[in-house]
């Protein structure tokens, strides 16, 4: 799981509290980051502890103590995150954490994995390619920019409303001919697609990262419709645009209106017509965020002829 990105907080006074930042799916162990406050416009950078007791709970069983786990020589930051060996996720399963660290004051928070939703369909249609002018603007017939349209229906379900964080992205496969075969070589290197506002009704923003958050409150399915393009142009002579995949992350309320407050935060432009936005927290008696969600995935071969 990756980490979030940093922000500074909106604390009132001086008292500085345990930031526990933590999403949890099925199949995946849980992982803490966990690192003290900041005041308000401090310059320091976040101190991420590996000294802090952190207890996992399911109801009121312990299930393990996570521990601090050394991320060298991993090129991340934050260096230290808190592991669970033996426990993971489960769906509908009210999960609680609690963490201690010298001289500040316990927090804890609580929260579950929302049952899937499932991918009716996922298409690509209207694929057409634009050559962008290369050195002394001459076009290159193998620097190709791909234009197309997404489709994506999500089936509904019974528990409104649903709140989603969606994300479509392509691999960077790079390829040779040997013998007359296309080799392809897959690197694990994933480039997101920009999902800009779809087409019709929309309740919901663009992720500040990548992907799109919707709150969706109808029992009808949700089918969702965008013009898009690869947002790097396609080396052909190199590369093969080889298949597009759709993450589809049924989220949490908590989840939801985390990251909706972050993305805002974080596009908040300082101006004195606009409101500022304080950061969602379910953290008790300290800041950051304790979220599950479950994931869904599907692709599309990409047909370019």
């Amino acid at each position: 799981m990756s980490c979030e990105e940093p922000v500074e907080l909106d604390i009132e006074g001086t008292e500085t509290k345990l930031v526990l930042n933590s999403h949890f799916t099925p199949d995946q162990n849980f992982e803490a980051y966990i690192s003290k406050s900041l005041f308000p416009n401090s310059k320091e950078f976040e101190e991420y502890l590996d000294d802090v007791e952190v207890q996992l709970y399911k109801g009121n069983e312990v299930l393990e103590t996570l521990m601090p786990v050394d991320r060298f020589p991993l090129p991340a930051y934050p260096r230290f995150s808190y592991q669970s060996k033996n426990s993971q996720p489960e769906v509908g399963v009210e999960y609680t954490i609690r963490a201690k660290a010298p001289n500040l004051e316990r927090v804890s928070a609580t929260s579950s994995v929302p049952m899937p939703s499932l991918i009716k369909s996922f298409s690509m249609t209207n694929v057409k390619k634009e050559y962008p002018p290369g050195k002394h603007s001459v076009i290159d017939s193998t620097i190709i920019d791909y234009l197309f349209d997404l489709s994506i229906e999500i089936e509904a379900t019974d528990d409104l409303p649903t709140y989603y964080h969606i994300d479509v992205y392509y691999e960077w496969v790079p390829y040779d001919i040997i013998q007359s075969d296309t080799v392809r070589t897959y690197t694990g290197d994933f480039i997101p697609i920009v999902l800009d506002d779809p087409d019709g009704e929309f309740n919901g923003l663009k992720h500040y990262d990548k992907g799109i958050l919707v709150k969706h409150e109808s029992s009808d399915d949700l089918v969702l419709n965008f013009k898009t393009r690869t947002p790097n142009s396609i080396q052909s002579e190199q590369d093969i645009f080889d298949k597009l995949y759709v993450d589809l992350r049924t989220v949490s309320k908590d989840y939801f209106l985390y990251h909706t407050n972050l993305t805002r935060q974080i596009e908040y432009d300082g101006g004195v017509l606009t409101e500022p936005v304080l950061l969602y927290n379910n953290v008790n008696n300290g800041f950051g965020i304790f979220a599950g969600y479950s994931l869904s995935r599907d692709s599309v071969r990409v047909h370019t002829q």
